[in-house]
């Protein structure tokens, strides 16, 4: 395999990578970052803390222990997001990276030919 074959692999690879990266967040169900356990804790942390922040009875202590409870459950989630949401940013990085050296090496065989 000459440069110049190897920088059309290199920009088709790109292309298919750009491709994978528009259809990442449809094709990648929820599932896979976010289990239905972890929804049912931060369903139940935020129903708690929004209960108990209207509590007159209950004391700082109780409150404040409620609210950290939602605030780590709200994190996990944040970060479930970021997951799924960051690949396709990282997946059109390396595309662009890959497409650039491809042509790179595409033109620089035309040059020497």
């Amino acid at each position: 395999m000459n440069l110049q074959q190897f920088g059309i692999a290199n920009v088709v690879l790109g292309v298919v990578l750009l491709t994978v990266s528009f259809a990442w967040t449809s094709v990648i169900p929820n599932k896979a970052v976010w289990t239905e356990e972890q929804a049912s804790a931060y369903q139940e942390a935020s129903a708690k803390f929004h209960f108990d922040s209207f509590d007159k009875e209950l004391n700082e202590e109780e409150r404040t222990e409620s609210e950290a409870n939602y605030e780590a459950n709200r994190k996990l989630l944040d970060r479930a997001i970021g997951k799924k949401h960051g690949t396709p940013t990282y997946l059109r990085i390396a595309s662009l990276v890959v497409c650039g050296l491809g042509i790179g090496l595409i033109l620089g065989q035309r040059a020497n030919a």
